[in-house]
């Protein structure tokens, strides 16, 4: 295994930046479309039509283009577009063999995901494992913590000691028979208390935030233009089912980690072998 380079680890430096430019963290962000939907999701979605404006750039949306633009005839297929987003597509035309990459991103964080993959390219085409596998666990960390998310995981502790220290100021004048059951009550309501904001201010946005990245990284920033297999892009879903069901409330709080953990080790083999 070669040794992984620091010129090769430099965009990951700039993903982390770009990242720290990405909206709040508490606002659910949808992932990019996903080419390869079945027929039926194609047939549903929206008309995309296919026009240039003024400067003479082909544009595509789902939104009539406006007056005087000249309208292509024959418009494309509508390329995975989710009909149930109902949000303007627009991608970069580029040549007959390149796909086109997604065009909604900051111009910083748009610079990032191209730096990372030209360097994950480069990784490849040397056959450097451990630089793509590296990919893999700095976009997973930074998706979980960045943007002061690390802060969050300390709410339902302190939940548990407001709830803990208000049922003991409340008993403190009651009789012992009374004062234990109170107690145990506001610890209970505390643990409680603090699952509902661990899963609503924690796992909800690091879920949403690690499902966006790591499409953008396996749907279109591999490096050279790859795309997973069906196999791998099965795989990829179900884990990203199971990480959905274990951010809810309902689930044991140590459930989501663990299943990060399995999605990255998932993540980490599909990056080396598409």
């Amino acid at each position: 295994m070669l040794p992984v380079r620091p010129s090769l680890l430099r965009p990951l430096a700039l993903v982390a930046f770009g990242l720290l430019v990405a909206p709040a963290p508490m606002r659910a962000q949808a992932p990019p479309a996903v080419h390869g939907q079945d027929p039926a999701a194609r047939a549903s979605a929206p008309k995309v039509y296919r026009w240039k404006d003024e400067k003479g750039k082909i544009q595509i949306t789902n939104t009539p283009p406006p007056p005087g633009a000249h309208v292509l005839e024959e418009p494309p297929p509508p390329m995975g577009l989710e009909a149930d987003r109902g949000a303007k597509l627009l991608v970069r035309q580029s040549g007959a063999t390149a796909r086109s990459k997604p065009t909604d991103l900051a111009p910083e964080q748009q610079a990032a995901w191209e730096a990372l993959d030209k360097a994950l390219g480069e990784a490849r085409r040397r056959g450097n494992k451990a630089t793509l596998e590296a990919v893999v666990s700095s976009l997973i960390h930074e998706s979980r913590w960045s943007n002061g998310l690390g802060f969050v995981a300390l709410m339902p502790l302190v939940a548990l000691a407001l709830m803990g220290l208000t049922g003991w100021w409340i008993a403190f004048n009651l009789p012992s028979s009374q004062r234990r059951p109170l107690i145990g009550a506001f610890i209970l309501s505390g643990l409680v208390l603090g699952q509902l904001m661990l899963s609503h201010f924690l796992y909800r946005p690091q879920f949403y935030r690690i499902r966006l990245n790591l499409t953008l990284l396996t749907d279109f920033y591999l490096g050279g233009d790859l795309r997973i297999g069906p196999k791998n892009r099965e795989a990829v879903q179900a884990h990203w089912t199971a990480l959905d069901n274990a951010s809810s409330p309902a689930a044991a709080p140590w459930r989501f980690p663990a299943e990060v953990n399995a999605l990255e080790a998932t993540l980490k083999r599909v990056v080396v072998e598409p």
